[in-house]
């Protein structure tokens, strides 16, 4: 889970303060265009001539990474950006690495994820030091709120919360186990807790397992097993993502028992899309890593062209469906109209100083 600051009046006002000096450092003299925001039609440097280079972090091989990695390059042009790519292979050093060759190439921003909260400390530390605004997409810290030109992720206690509660709803009692992504980070924590916050309005419902799968479909489907042959009368799995979920339902295809476990998930990934319409997962909260990516960036472009003011937090876009609604999701991997769609959207608004986590 990530940090919680517990912080008192007199504290507020320095992080006020300081918050203030460090938006007049990044926005200079330049007036803030408020309008854009609910226009959904934003300033960028592209006005000016001027194309900036952004380098967009990848800390990992999950599709999840590689399209929103996809949607920034897509929507770049649209923003006066181009984008260069780093690929960390979860790797905290090679994170970091990546980050000091960006900034030694002179990127004028950095939008990334992370590989944890750890690595996302030393990676804005750097790009404060050399002056680079750098926007994180996952990976909240609110230590770190006034040093960066934002986050953006879903509301991640909600996010998971939400499919405990339809759970609840629709299994009235029995043994469930979880299946969690990449700990460290804060959001495969916040997940698991969201659920089993949605799922306690059923006291019927038991949480006897929870075991990380690391965002990865292989080690899924082996937890999977180890889970049903602990739990053979185990009645639903909760698995972080659907990548991981096709894993746990092979192992549950295998082993005869998908009729007798109820599959439920998050993220909406094309593949996930077409096992709940097949009846598979029984549902998914979604949301679009190229939409977020798109997002992001246009954020990021907007405090490097003084229009957007930085050092705030910003909830995704989510869709919560079933078979019945699985079309309204938003793709993740959308064409160049669906892009334009993106860009056409308003822009998020900030999550206010009094209701952050």
């Amino acid at each position: 889970m990530h940090p919680q600051l517990s912080i008192g009046s007199s504290k507020k006002h320095k992080l006020a303060f300081s918050r203030s000096v460090h938006f007049l450092s990044l926005l200079l003299a330049s007036s803030l265009a408020a309008s854009s925001a609910s226009s959904g039609a934003e300033a960028t440097p592209a006005a000016s001539g001027k194309t900036l280079t952004i380098a967009f972090m990848r800390p990992g091989p999950d599709p999840y990474y590689q399209d929103g990695q996809n949607g920034a390059v897509m929507a770049a042009p649209s923003l006066g950006a181009k984008v260069v790519t780093y690929f960390s292979n979860n790797s905290q050093s090679q994170e970091l690495a990546n980050v000091e060759d960006a900034i030694s190439k002179k990127v004028d921003g950095i939008l990334m994820y992370a590989v944890s909260l750890s690595a996302e400390s030393a990676d804005v530390a750097k790009a404060n030091a050399a002056h680079v605004p750098i926007f994180l997409l996952y990976g909240y810290d609110k230590s770190l709120l006034s040093k960066v030109a934002g986050f953006e992720q879903v509301n991640l206690i909600e996010y998971g919360k939400a499919v405990g509660t339809w759970l609840t709803k629709h299994l009235t009692e029995g043994k469930v186990a979880i299946i969690t992504g990449l700990l460290g980070r804060g959001d495969a924590e916040a997940y698991a807790e969201g659920f089993k916050t949605g799922l306690a309005n059923n006291p019927q419902l038991t949480v006897v397992a929870q075991v990380p799968g690391d965002w990865n479909r292989q080690k899924a489907q082996h937890a999977a097993q180890d889970l049903i042959t602990g739990h053979p009368d185990l009645k639903a799995l909760y698995v972080e993502n659907e990548d991981m979920a096709i894993g746990a339902i092979l192992a549950l295809k295998r082993a005869g028992k998908l009729s007798q476990v109820m599959v439920v998930s998050c993220n909406g990934a094309p593949y996930g899309l077409e096992a709940i319409a097949n009846g598979e997962i029984q549902a998914s909260n979604t949301c679009s890593p190229a939409l977020e990516a798109v997002m992001g960036l246009r954020i990021l472009t907007g405090v490097i062209g003084h229009t957007t003011e930085p050092g705030h937090l910003y909830y995704s876009l989510t869709v919560f469906v079933t078979k019945e609604n699985v079309k309204d999701a938003n793709p993740w991997v959308p064409d160049q109209s669906g892009i334009e769609k993106f860009l056409s959207l308003p822009l998020l608004q900030p999550v206010a100083d009094s209701d952050l986590p």
